[in-house]
């Protein structure tokens, strides 16, 4: 976050991911080349590869009737243009709507429930501006839940008095946003992939907030789960002691008035009150950025993982940082670990380094999209992209296979992935050159 699509304060999970991108992303329009390799359009097969240049993608989503849903994140002036949601179909690519989101606040995840009937959840940027989750149906959007406010409580940005909102995350220190965004001190969110359940309730993985939340139908929210810090393999994450620090920051060292100060920090922008002279302890962000909901009706969500020490000397994080949470259905106000959320447990050989994506197939395997081996940070160009990763992960042995990315940088920055009515496997590779492509498995 650090966040993304803020990675993705972790990321602005993939807000700030497209300073990463190697090729021209603030290119001209494409909207109206898109490409389709399919040699009719019928409907998609598993030869389609669906190219669409001059954009984002964060996140794509299978209809009930067999279609692909995905927001495209188009550039405008403003850093994010409009977020317009299309359609995969059997007439190529068409628009459905478009969500009406401030400039700065991308189309983060996708869950339909119906026929053009969905949820949408927008970023939050700095100051969590633009948060929020989305109801769509038949083209008319409203703002479902107010996610921003939530977040913020009555915390007052200008005087830095207050109390953030109800997350429970004591460890967090909210005066270590500019070493770790970079953004302005105080609470963040970034509400990033989401899941759907029986249309009621929307439960969404907060990457800037490090936790949780429900959304039932009438809007209203409420905490499921908060993670601790980051923890290296085999560290213990219930620990205080194991946790990763990011830094030991003397504030009083630092002449605010100075703006070379503001050069020397990893990235501090916004700060418009004394941050106080006392040192702080800023720790590893979890960065949680998937969720899906399993068979057994519980909650899986994984971690992308924010900067580490390593990052800021331009090294990869240390691999297997990246972890699986399983939390029991209706939980609320839960600690990440504890006994309502567990984390999930995987075979010695199994490295996840930056989860981003997660969803179940029909075969019951929880199938998990690595963003980058290196780490997030890879995302920003702060260090080597290593190549992500397509893996099939068998919950009850523990074993994953990888499908896609043994070999280094064979697969550049997947998003997301989704199932389709006929158990297609799809997959968004490259989320700032995007392509939707099917794969096997």
């Amino acid at each position: 976050m650090t966040r993304l699509p803020v990675v993705l304060a972790s990321f602005l999970v993939l807000a700030l991911l497209l300073m990463a991108c190697e090729t021209d992303v603030f290119g001209p329009d494409a909207s109206t080349d898109e490409m389709i390799t399919s040699a009719d359009k019928r409907g998609p097969t598993l030869d389609d590869s669906y190219v669409l240049p001059g954009a984002m993608i964060f996140d794509i989503a299978a209809t009930p009737n067999g279609s692909i849903l995905l927001g495209r994140v188009e550039f405008g002036e403003l850093f994010f243009g409009p977020n317009t949601i299309k359609e995969i179909g059997r007439r190529g690519i068409t628009e459905v709507t478009s969500i009406p989101t401030p400039p700065g606040s991308p189309v983060n995840g996708l869950a339909p429930i119906g026929q053009r009937n969905f949820y949408a959840a927008s970023g939050g940027g700095d100051r969590t501006v633009g948060a929020g989750l989305w109801r769509a149906s038949q083209g008319n959007e409203r703002l479902l839940a107010d996610v921003s406010s939530f977040t913020l409580g009555s915390f007052d940005f200008t005087t830095g008095s207050g109390e953030p909102g109800p997350y429970p995350n004591a460890w967090k220190n909210q005066r270590c946003e500019p070493f770790v965004g970079p953004f302005s001190p105080g609470p963040q969110t970034n509400p990033y992939q989401i899941a759907a359940k029986n249309g009621g309730e929307v439960i969404v993985a907060d990457a800037a907030n490090n936790g949780v939340i429900r959304v039932r139908a009438n809007g209203e929210i409420e905490v499921v789960a908060f993670m601790d810090p980051a923890v290296l393999p085999g560290d213990d994450p219930a620990d205080p002691e194991d946790w990763m620090v990011l830094g030991e920051f003397d504030l009083g060292a630092f002449d605010w008035d100075d703006p070379e100060t503001f050069e020397n920090l990893p990235g501090a922008f916004g700060i418009e009150y004394d941050l106080g002279a006392d040192e702080i302890t800023c720790y590893v962000e979890p960065v949680p950025s998937a969720v899906a909901i399993g068979p057994d009706g519980s909650y899986y969500v994984g971690d992308l993982i924010g900067n580490t020490p390593q990052n800021f000397a331009g090294e990869p994080s240390p691999p297997g940082l990246a972890r699986i949470w399983r939390i029991e259905p209706g939980t609320t106000d839960a600690r990440c670990p504890s006994s309502a959320c567990a984390q999930v447990e995987f075979d010695d050989d199994v490295e996840l380094n930056s989860v981003i994506s997660l969803a179940f197939g029909p075969d019951g395997k929880l199938y998990v999209v690595d963003f980058d081996r290196n780490g997030a940070a890879a995302g920003f160009g702060i260090i080597p992209p290593g190549g992500g990763a397509l893996k099939q992960c068998d919950l009850e042995s523990g074993m994953c296979d990888t499908i896609l990315g043994e070999e280094e940088t064979s697969l550049m920055f997947p998003g997301a992935i989704t199932f389709d009515k006929q158990d297609n496997l799809w997959l968004l590779e490259n989320v700032f050159e995007p392509t939707v492509r099917q794969v096997s498995y």
